[in-house]
């Protein structure tokens, strides 16, 4: 007896025609109930045809016509084994790693499913959703994949075997990392806003010039080049926030005192103010015919006093504890990760992405997330000298 004579037998009675009416909302809802009572899924008792999984994934994945087509481009190119296991597998399995592999090894010929540019599906989730028990497409606006209500997860490949992209909920927009480095960034032009190593520093040249030679000025004159090209679009790259770190707030407190001096010895008096003498042009003659003035001096010393009171400077270890903010913000949104990396899957839970991964840049104002086990060690003592 097959299962439509052992529903038929028990139920008839229920549908006001005797059977269910395929055609009938209310009694194609009343059938999956009373099969789901009987712990039976016709899905997982039988192999589904083709036509079949197609109407599932439109239906029940929620899957565009455009993906579906690509999905049935590649299935009806495949040899007739393949395809079989296609119709045996079809959406039978959990998410964790033996799973997920198992899934990647039956689905490997539709991972390059995506259409990431136009914000659509990312690498790896047409495969999951063809093989994960459930699942449905998060779509533009939603998680990659989700399960029921309450189940979301992220389906990210690793971009040259190390990082991968946040999503929305990545974003460091109004974040407390943002408030800070704009601030720092502010603070830092104006007490350089009349140094004219902002505007003229060759980039070139300080990108080979050693770590002996180049001053706090010339970095500072770096990061403000920097800020002033790359912000604009949300970007800010590992080797400029390690620049940050290890270079610029742990000399910051010498630096300033050193610019507070100067400033005490270089200045002119106009009326009753002190203005900071930047630079003094000679004549031919050898004798001074003009002066350039920077900032008057009250006000240097205040934007100084701002800088040593800046969160990071006073705790550098705070930049990176606003970064993981976001970071830790962004795993509260999702169960789990399903990472695609040299050909396999691996999922990692909240916590243990936690462990594996940290923000390491910038980019749109997302951020990037890196391996920890490609984390750069961070330069000794000596190496982060500034001259």
């Amino acid at each position: 007896m097959d299962i439509l004579d052992i529903f038929l037998n028990k139920y008839s009675y229920k549908f006001p025609k005797g059977y269910p009416d395929m055609n009938n909302e209310q009694d194609v809802l009343l059938m999956e109930s009373l099969l789901s009572e009987l712990g039976i899924n016709e899905e997982e008792d039988k192999d589904l045809t083709f036509e079949q999984c197609k109407e599932i994934l439109r239906t029940k994945a929620e899957l565009k016509n455009e993906y579906i087509d690509k999905i049935v481009a590649i299935y009806n190119t495949q040899p007739k084994e393949d395809q079989e296991s296609f119709l045996k597998n079809f959406r039978k399995y959990s998410i964790n790693n033996n799973d997920l592999n198992l899934i990647l090894k039956i689905y490997k010929a539709y991972i390059g499913i995506s259409d990431e540019k136009s914000g659509g599906l990312g690498r790896g989730e047409i495969t999951v959703l063809l093989g994960v028990k459930d699942s449905k497409s998060g779509g533009k606006n939603e998680k990659d994949i989700k399960i029921g209500e309450n189940e979301k997860y992220e389906v990210k490949e690793l971009t040259k075997g190390k990082e991968f992209r946040s999503a929305a909920d990545g974003s460091i927009t109004n974040s407390t990392f943002q408030k800070h480095y704009v601030y720092l960034m502010s603070l830092l032009k104006l007490i350089n806003k009349d140094n004219n190593k902002a505007e003229q520093i060759d980039e070139k040249k300080k990108k080979n010039a050693t770590k002996e030679t180049e001053t706090i000025q010339d970095l500072v004159s770096r990061l403000i080049i920097y800020y002033n090209s790359k912000y604009t679009t949300g970007n800010i790259n590992e080797g400029i926030l390690d620049d940050i770190r290890y270079n610029l707030l742990p000399k910051i407190k010498s630096y300033t005192k050193t610019e507070a001096d100067d400033i005490e010895k270089l200045y002119i008096k106009i009326g009753d103010k002190k203005y900071e003498i930047d630079k003094v042009i000679l004549n031919t003659d050898g004798k001074p015919e003009s002066v350039k003035l920077g900032l008057e001096v009250k006000e240097q010393e205040a934007l100084i006093a701002k800088l040593l009171k800046h969160p990071w400077v006073k705790n550098p270890k705070e930049l990176d504890d606003n970064l993981n903010e976001i970071w830790l913000g962004y795993l509260k949104t999702v169960k789990g990760l399903i990472i695609y990396n040299d050909d396999k899957f691996n999922f990692f839970d909240s916590s243990n992405a936690k462990k594996e991964f940290y923000p390491c840049r910038v980019a749109q104002n997302q951020i990037f997330l890196k391996l920890e086990s490609a984390r750069k060690s961070p330069p000794s003592d000596e190496e982060t000298e500034v001259q």
